[in-house]
């Protein structure tokens, strides 16, 4: 009974000793990822049409630890056009995310920041906001998450409808698998 101890507790130190290394950590694949984004409400600001929340699909091209993305958007109403850029690191399962954003004709640029992890199962959510110079001082003006849900490539087979991929209305739900 006694030898039974010593070895469970000379298992137990095996085990503990192990590097994680040995095991495989979680990471993105490589390739065009369809993402979303979703940001509360701009309380900052009094016009209407810039103050309400959003929930937006994107693409983030992921390349050996190098995540990059760049939009042109064109309001439909108004033809305002609105300029992004995403540039990030991943680190282990740590994700880092930064951008820029501006809708032409006006003086007053943005600043995207995001931190989260990669999911156990390859997928990212990360957490952040939108910023912006506001007397003087650099100031979040919404809380905002990125949520990788599917490469490009696995989600062409999906149809239009399928929320997942069908763009602004998207689900406010964890990606596949997790729940």
């Amino acid at each position: 009974m006694q030898h039974l101890g010593m070895r469970i507790w000379f298992a137990f130190l095996i085990a503990a000793a192990v590097p994680d290394a040995a095991y495989p950590q979680a990471t993105l694949a490589d390739g065009v990822w369809i993402v979303i984004e979703r940001c509360s409400e701009n309380k900052r600001t009094n016009d209407p049409k810039l103050r309400s929340g959003f929930d937006r699909q994107t693409h983030l091209t992921v390349d050996k630890g190098s995540v990059v993305g760049h939009e042109r958007n064109v309001r439909e109403g108004d033809g305002s056009v609105t300029l992004l850029a995403y540039e990030g690191k991943i680190d282990g399962t740590k994700i880092t995310i930064t951008g820029t954003g501006i809708r032409v004709g006006t003086r007053q640029p943005w600043s995207y920041s995001y931190e989260g992890a990669i999911t156990s199962d390859g997928y990212a959510n990360l957490k952040g906001g939108i910023y912006q110079q506001l007397q003087g001082a650099e100031v979040q003006v919404r809380s905002c998450s990125l949520t990788f849900l599917a490469p490009k490539e696995a989600a062409a087979g999906a149809t239009p409808s399928d929320p997942a991929i069908s763009g602004p209305a998207a689900p406010k739900s964890s990606p596949p698998g997790k729940k």
